[in-house]
């Protein structure tokens, strides 16, 4: 719960860096771009992870 909670936050405070440097840097953008990207990455594989668990659990033992 909070490794994925630490990445959204992580997310948010790059697209919100994202947004600033829109107006400064293109080259920071593209890392920031990037960045963001592999965040999102990040998050779907843990996210998937977690549902992989909770749905191998459920199956196998179905009084839960």
């Amino acid at each position: 719960m909070f490794s994925s909670l630490g990445n959204y936050v992580t997310l948010l405070k790059c697209l919100v860096l994202f947004l600033v440097g829109v107006q400064h840097n293109s080259h920071l953008l593209l890392v920031l771009a990037n960045d963001i990207r592999l965040n999102t990455i990040t998050i779907l594989k843990v996210w998937s992870h977690q549902y992989h668990q909770l749905s191998s659990k459920t199956l196998s033992h179905p009084e839960l």
